[in-house]
């Protein structure tokens, strides 16, 4: 069955975060989508738990052979048929209306190719804590939806890296015009990916509202790599290549 979204969903050993994941996707108000989990050779209960799911619209691609993230973010870029698509982590949650109304503000901008909005950050089990950094990631409580294109965008992305990644909202076209993630990337994959599309003439459509929950926790892929200086190096060497 076709449907107007695709939520793809790349997994690796998810299962403590990933049921409130799915619960805040069967919960959406709007509800043409189908969901792709796209499993990376996980060894405990992440796909038992997703095919728990009894929902026609949920299915699962799984993979012998353990990839890089970058490497399993592309298995999910080459499932990509509906319209419209996210890339949705698995311990993350979308709040009620983030499908409906990320589908109206592309349906309204038919030259954005990329849409992101403002995310909540919670906690292990789901409660909205205050974070300052995030807060210095909005333009601004009182702005309105905002295009960014060309030098300026990559300003505004570069300055707090302004974008929650698992927020944005994709159209399909993005695919012909920009290609996949570099899979040599560990932690500036959704950077790069943004650079890109500017550099090629696209524009990013910042929305003013706070449709997404950020989950922080000890368990994320990349929380042990943080702290160490390769984050800033990749940083640093893209942002000198831009």
């Amino acid at each position: 069955k076709s449907s107007k979204i695709d939520i793809l969903i790349p997994c690796y050993n998810s299962a403590e975060t990933i049921r409130r994941t799915l619960k805040s996707i069967s919960f959406q108000s709007y509800s043409d989508y189908r969901v792709i989990l796209v499993d990376n050779n996980s060894v405990d209960n992440s796909v038992e738990i997703f095919n728990n799911f009894n929902d026609e619209r949920f299915e699962c691609v799984c993979y012998d052979e353990t990839t890089s993230l970058g490497g399993n973010f592309n298995r999910c870029l080459e499932l990509v048929t509906s319209d419209y698509f996210c890339i949705m982590h698995c311990d993350d949650e979308y709040e009620i209306d983030y499908l409906s109304t990320m589908m109206r503000v592309m349906e309204d901008n038919k030259d954005i190719e990329l849409a992101v909005c403002n995310a909540n950050i919670i906690n292990s089990i789901s409660e909205k804590v205050f974070s300052l950094k995030n807060l210095i990631k909005r333009k601004s409580f009182f702005s309105k939806n905002i295009k960014y294109s060309g030098i300026g965008g990559v300003v505004w992305i570069s300055d707090y890296n302004k974008i929650i990644a698992p927020s944005a909202f994709y159209r399909k076209s993005i695919l012909s015009k920009i290609g996949q993630f570099n899979p040599q990337l560990k932690f500036t994959l959704d950077w790069e990916y943004y650079f890109r599309l500017l550099s090629m003439g696209g524009s990013i459509l910042y929305v003013n509202n706070t449709l997404f929950n950020y989950r922080i926790h000890g368990n994320q892929q990349t929380a042990a790599l943080i702290v160490s200086m390769e984050k800033y190096q990749e940083m640093y060497s893209l942002l000198t290549a831009m």
